[in-house]
C-alpha cells in the first residue's frame, strides 16, 4: 500500500490516520496509568489555533531537526510571504545547524511559488552543504508537510502537519490547524522512509539555481488557444489571467491562423514599433512555464518579448511555431480556431475579431447557439 500516496492525509485520510494513533495511545495510557517507558511509542498533537501556537509548532519542528544525527526526509511548500520569515528563518537555522552535523536531509518541495528569501537561503545551503538534496513534486504530489527523523536511529520521530485554507479560492493561502508527531514508532517511520526515498528517486532534482527560480514570475503572452483561459488552467490551474495585453514589434497574420494551428507565417518580428497585436497575460511560476515548455516544445519555441500590459512595458515571453517537418502540410483549423476565437471573445480582443469577420468568418463563442456577435 502506497501511504499517502493521494491529498487523502489532509482530509479524511488525515482524520483517520490521527483518530487511530490517538487513540492506541490513550488506550496504551489507560491501561497502564503510567507515563509510557523508554522506547515505547508516543503520540504528541498541537491544535494550531492562534499565532502563539503557530510559533511553537515552528519551535517544535526546529528542535525535532536540530537533534537529529544521521537522516531527515521533509516534505512541504515552503513559505511565499516574505513577511512571516520571522518563522521560516528558525526553520533554515535549524537545517543549516543538521546539516553542519553531518546529517542528510532530504527535500521533497511541492510548492509551486516561494519567497524570494526562501529561495536564496535554501539555493546557498544547497552549494555549501552537498549533504541537502531537493527534489520537486508539483504534479502529483505524494507526501505533503511531513517530516521523518532518524528513522533508522533508536528515538525516531514522525511529524505530520495538516494545513486549512484560509479562503475558498483555488489559489489561496494556507495555514497550520493541527501538528501531530509520533515518536519511537521505529516499523512505522521505516516504512513512509522507504517510500519516501523511492519517491524522492523518482523526481526531478534541483541545482542551486533552480532553487532561485522558485521564486521568479513570468509573464505569458497568449495569443492563439491559450487566450482563453479554461485552456491554461487545465495544464496549470494556479496561473493567474492578468488581462489583455499588446505584444509590439510583432505582426499577426489572421489567414495564417485560418489555415490551422503551428503555421509558421502565423505571427513574426518585424522590429517596428508600430506593429502590434492584441493577446491575453498570465502571471505563471517557473514550474508552470516549465509545464508550458513541455506542452509546446513539439510544434512552438518559447522567445522572450515586450508586451504592454495595464500601461506598463513588461517583459514576458510566448511561443512561435517552429518549421514545419512535412513542409507545405497543414494541420486542420477544425476546432483549433473556434478556441481561438473563444478566447478573443471572453478577453475583447476586438482587433482579432474584426479581422475574422473581415475574412468571412463567423464569429461566436462555441457553447453560444444564437449565431454572430
Amino acid at each position: 500500500m502506497d501511504l499517502l500516496r493521494e491529498p487523502a492525509w489532509q482530509g479524511l485520510g488525515a482524520i483517520a490516520a490521527f483518530l487511530a494513533l490517538a487513540a492506541y495511545a490513550w488506550v496504551e495510557m489507560r491501561r497502564r496509568r503510567r507515563p509510557p517507558k523508554a522506547g515505547q511509542p508516543v503520540v504528541r498533537c498541537f491544535p494550531i489555533t492562534d499565532d502563539d501556537s503557530e510559533h511553537r509548532l515552528y519551535d517544535e519542528v526546529s528542535r525535532l531537526v536540530r537533534n537529529a544525527t544521521s537522516t531527515v526526509y521533509r516534505s512541504g511548500r515552503g513559505f511565499k510571504d516574505e513577511n512571516r520569515a520571522n518563522l521560516y528563518r528558525q526553520l533554515i537555522h535549524a537545517d543549516e545547524e543538521a546539516l553542519q552535523n553531518g546529517v542528510k536531509i532530504t527535500r521533497i518541495h511541492t510548492g509551486l511559488s516561494v519567497a524570494g528569501s526562501w529561495a536564496s537561503s535554501y539555493a546557498r545551503l544547497m552549494t555549501e552543504f552537498p549533504n541537502l538534496e531537493i527534489a520537486v513534486d508539483f504534479d502529483d504530489p505524494a507526501f505533503s508537510d511531513l517530516g521523518i527523523i532518524d528513522p533508522l536511529g533508536h528515538q525516531p520521530v514522525v511529524y505530520m502537519l495538516f494545513e486549512a485554507p484560509l479562503s475558498a479560492t483555488p489559489d489561496t493561502d494556507r495555514r497550520p490547524s493541527l501538528f501531530l508527531v509520533v515518536e519511537n514508532a521505529q516499523s512505522f517511520a521505516l516504512s513512509l522512509a522507504q517510500q519516501f526515498a523511492q519517491r524522492a528517486k523518482s523526481l526531478r532534482k534541483l541545482r542551486p539555481d533552480d532553487v532561485h527560480l522558485l521564486a521568479k514570475k513570468y509573464m505569458y503572452f497568449a495569443w492563439g488557444i491559450d487566450m482563453a483561459a479554461r485552456n491554461v488552467l487545465r495544464e496549470i490551474p494556479d496561473a493567474k489571467p492578468r488581462g489583455r495585453a499588446v505584444l509590439k514589434g510583432w505582426r499577426r497574420d489572421v489567414s495564417a491562423m485560418l489555415a490551422g494551428p503551428a503555421d509558421r507565417s502565423t505571427i513574426h518580428w518585424t522590429g517596428d514599433l508600430d506593429d502590434r497585436f492584441d493577446g491575453v497575460a498570465y502571471e505563471v511560476t517557473w514550474w508552470e512555464k516549465t509545464v508550458l515548455d513541455r506542452r509546446e516544445r513539439r510544434a512552438y519555441k518559447p522567445v522572450e518579448v515586450d508586451i504592454e500590459l495595464s500601461g506598463t512595458t513588461t517583459q514576458a515571453f510566448t511561443y512561435i511555431p517552429l518549421p514545419s517537418s512535412e513542409p507545405g502540410k497543414r494541420s486542420p483549423a477544425g476546432s483549433w480556431i473556434n478556441e481561438v476565437i473563444d478566447g478573443a471573445l471572453e478577453n475583447d480582443v476586438v482587433d482579432l475579431l474584426d479581422e475574422l469577420r473581415g475574412l468571412g468568418t463567423t464569429v461566436k463563442h462555441s457553447t453560444d447557439n444564437a449565431g454572430e456577435r
